[in-house]
């Protein structure tokens, strides 16, 4: 007989339109069994329902219908996390270990495996089925700084998501020790109590992470704090305490060490005990002015410290007509005593420049300062062909042509087309002869 095979089939799936793919042949010989068979080539994972139609004619009962169930499945890989990253200092040798989950989000048959490349890297699972976990060991030993990358994959044929990647970071950090400044240098004068206080910044000048102690040897140096971890960077308040010493020179070192730095950072820590000692220069000032005169005379005061100890200074003066460029410093320095004759009457001013160092040797300093106003010179007539005996002093009045000297004035009278000469001796004085006309011009 001839039969016939016919087939129709719809998936469970709602809104699916894929059919299942059915043969269709005749026997030969008629007697032999007939076979057919669904193909899921092509098909998306479901259920599919369909019938097979047996269709015999000249039978009594021609046609017959099987109902033919076909179950098209597929597995689904997922890995989780997706990446691994991690970070350690060189030469800590530091191991980690992490887990990688492997599930089956299809309906199929999970079969999987695993590899990787870089040997820092080890897989303590290569093979699997169906959901399971894959334990990584990521080593850092013998690795110089710097950053190391690899990636597992999981692969599972014929599963959707397949192959998986998982990137793997290692970041390999070179840390370093830093600390600022690099010394501390204090002074104090004997007998003082009031401490020093410095501070100091610890921090990493590399990558990573570091750890810090500090140490010092003497009494006379405490730290804030003497351990700490970096970044972020820690400051160490150092205090250096003069109390009860004696005059003379004292030094420690700190040492900051970390385990992941080669070497220890050593800060020298250097303390004077000493004494200051003042003097001041000069020791007096001494001025002139003519009546009237406004303008300010300026003169150069030097505060010096001899000593080994610190010279904290104030100046002060105790009259009007006297001012000082500065009121106080610190060490050495020069300072401007102004003197103004401005309303001054004339005669002789008087008044003090007062610098004063508490616990310095020498203080306080008074340099005494003397100022004098004098009137215009008066001029003595002479005739020609005199002789005049006179002498010069600090009473003498000021020289109009010559700022600083005492002067001696004489007049001549003299007609148009007169011709004189003059001559002045002084065995012991630095002395000048200036001639000038009835308005006061300089001839010679």
């Amino acid at each position: 007989s001839h039969v016939t095979l016919a087939t129709r089939s719809t998936p469970s799936v709602p809104g699916s339109s894929t059919a299942a793919c059915f043969s269709s042949r005749s026997p030969t010989p008629p007697s032999a069994p007939e076979s057919t068979g669904p193909n899921a080539h092509g098909m998306a994972p479901a259920t599919y329902h369909g019938t097979v139609t047996i269709h015999a004619p000249g039978t009594d009962d021609s046609t017959v219908d099987v109902s033919v169930t076909f179950v098209v499945q597929r597995a689904g890989l997922n890995v989780s996390p997706s990446a691994v990253v991690h970070a350690t200092n060189v030469n800590s040798n530091e191991s980690f270990g992490d887990t990688l989950r492997i599930s089956n989000n299809g309906n199929g048959i999970l079969v999987w495996t695993a590899s990787k490349s870089k040997p820092w890297i080890t897989l303590g699972t290569i093979a699997g089925t169906g959901p399971g976990i894959v334990p990584i060991t990521i080593k850092s030993g013998g690795l110089a700084a710097g950053t190391y990358t690899d990636e597992v994959v999981i692969t599972a044929p014929g599963a959707e998501g397949s192959p998986a990647r998982v990137d793997v970071t290692l970041n390999v950090f070179q840390p370093g020790l830093s600390v600022l400044p690099t010394s501390i240098h204090d002074s104090a004068n004997i007998g003082e109590t009031v401490p020093r206080i410095d501070s100091l910044v610890v921090g990493n000048s590399g990558g990573g992470t570091i750890t810090w102690t500090a140490t010092k040897s003497h009494p006379w140096v405490t730290l804030s704090r003497i351990a700490g971890a970096a970044p972020p960077s820690d400051t160490v308040v150092v205090t250096v305490n003069p109390t009860g010493l004696p005059s003379g020179t004292y030094r420690d070192t700190i040492v900051f060490r970390s385990p992941q730095a080669p070497e220890p950072r050593k800060i020298p820590v250097q303390l004077d005990i000493g004494r200051a000692v003042l003097s001041v220069k000069p020791s007096t000032i001494s001025d002139a002015a003519m009546t009237g005169d406004i303008n300010k005379r300026d003169h150069a005061l030097a505060i010096i410290n001899s000593g080994q100890g610190v010279l904290s200074w104030t100046a002060t003066d105790d009259t009007t007509w006297i001012s000082l460029s500065a009121p106080s410093g610190t060490g050495s320095d020069t300072i401007t005593v102004t003197l103004d004759p401005s309303g001054l009457a004339p005669g002789t001013h008087k008044g003090n420049v007062i610098v004063t160092a508490p616990g310095a040797l020498g203080s306080p300093e008074i340099v005494p300062v003397t100022f004098t106003i004098q009137a215009p010179c008066g001029v003595t007539p002479v005739d020609p062909d005199a002789d005049v005996n006179g002498s010069l002093s600090v009473s003498d009045c000021i020289s109009p042509q010559r700022a600083g000297s005492r002067a001696d004035l004489y007049s001549v009278n003299a007609d148009a087309g007169d011709t004189f000469s003059f001559r002045m001796t002084a065995p012991s004085l630095n002395s000048y002869l200036i001639l000038t006309d009835a308005a006061g011009n300089v001839l010679a």
